[in-house]
């Protein structure tokens, strides 16, 4: 059942996004990727959004095993449990959140960590930008800006900036 979330949700989302991130990203980035989308996605900016009622959850048995945050135009912070994704669970987490955009008839936004981009693409994404951030550290955190056009979309939506504070490269696709 997808619900919107509470503050009592918040450590549980915490520790949702860490199991997955911990289970998924060091396959795709290195260490200090993984640690720096971590603390970017911390207990405080959860938190926040769900005080904004942003943050949705799927929860089975009493147990939350996946969440969706959706923002003005964008789809933002969208994590599966590990062992229950290729299930459905995400995909109906993506079309409840996909949902809300038609009804504003606004284009859908959202960036695609590396491992992510072939299930956007599968359900209609397109690439919009690709983008490299270089960390503190030296090492770099790419991934896609990507969009999806809705029947009731009147204009198009200017991609925002990002709001980082390192040195972002872009290349449009």
């Amino acid at each position: 059942m997808i619900i919107l979330a509470t503050l009592a949700h918040a450590q549980s989302l915490q520790f949702m996004l860490e199991q997955t991130v911990l289970h998924t990203y060091p396959f795709y980035y290195a260490k200090g990727v993984v640690d720096f989308f971590i603390s970017r996605h911390n207990l405080l900016a959860i938190q926040e959004d769900i005080m904004r009622h942003q943050v949705y959850v799927y929860e089975k048995d009493d147990e939350v095993i996946g969440s969706i945050t959706i923002k003005e135009d964008e789809i933002y912070r969208f994590f599966v449990l590990p062992e229950y994704q290729h299930m459905g669970y995400g995909m109906q987490l993506l079309r409840f959140a996909e949902e809300q955009f038609i009804e504003k008839g606004i284009e859908i936004r959202l960036d695609a960590s590396l491992p992510s981009k072939d299930l956007f693409l599968s359900h209609g994404y397109k690439e919009r930008a690709y983008r490299k951030v270089q960390l503190d550290t030296g090492e770099f955190y790419c991934y896609d800006v990507m969009i999806k056009q809705q029947e009731k979309n009147i204009e198009s939506q200017n991609v925002r900036s990002s709001k980082y504070s390192f040195q972002i490269m872009e290349k449009s696709v």
